[in-house]
């Protein structure tokens, strides 16, 4: 039995598809064989059931919705006169997902006087967006804090009055981790121009 992706870390709340193909020691796939699944959570069953190889010898399995307990999938096939019973065993420790900022609008010359923004979007591992999301913006003249649109993106403003010190200004984009997104961060820099 192969399954595919290996038993590498899932995101929680993102279900994953793995594919199971079995084939014997030659590499010939099996097809019509039976495997018996059982999903674990966190040592306790949670699914069981039996499905049948295709004609390529495979057959795909869902993990809904992962959560933050470890999850077992232990895949049993039964033996016939030609072949010997199988297991394999798939360990999924579900990760928090990485959370992408990306800037979408960036002026990296700001006048004084002025109301300047920048624009982000913040996204999954799969590039969707990611809603209700906390940014919060440090600097030494500006400290802020914003939630994404259903969009995933944020506009956070800039104003510079005629007291606001000329010259380059780092800047530190962060998220909080939540129950589903891992902390992000990135640093970016600016210049604020005299008048």
């Amino acid at each position: 039995i192969q399954a595919n992706p290996p038993p590498t870390p899932i995101y929680v709340q993102i279900n994953q598809t793995i594919t199971i193909t079995l084939q014997d020691q030659q590499g010939m796939k099996l097809p019509g064989q039976t495997i018996q699944i059982r999903e674990k959570r966190n040592g306790t069953v949670a699914f069981e059931a039996s499905l049948t190889t295709s004609e390529t010898g495979q057959l795909t399995y869902t993990v809904a919705s992962p959560s933050h307990e470890e999850i077992t999938i232990e895949l049993t096939c039964a033996g016939t006169q030609q072949y010997e019973p199988c297991n394999y065993t798939l360990t999924f420790q579900p990760q928090l997902q990485p959370v992408n900022i990306h800037l979408v609008a960036l002026p990296t010359l700001l006048k004084k006087p002025g109301n300047h923004t920048i624009t982000i979007q913040a996204t999954d591992p799969f590039n969707n967006p990611i809603p209700s999301l906390t940014i919060n913006l440090n600097s030494p003249i500006w400290n802020s804090s914003t939630q994404t649109s259903e969009n995933g993106t944020a506009t956070i403003p800039l104003p510079t009055s005629t007291s606001t010190p000329f010259g380059p200004v780092n800047i530190t984009l962060w998220t909080r981790a939540t129950g589903t997104y891992a902390p992000a961060t990135i640093s970016l820099s600016l210049t604020i121009l005299e008048p």
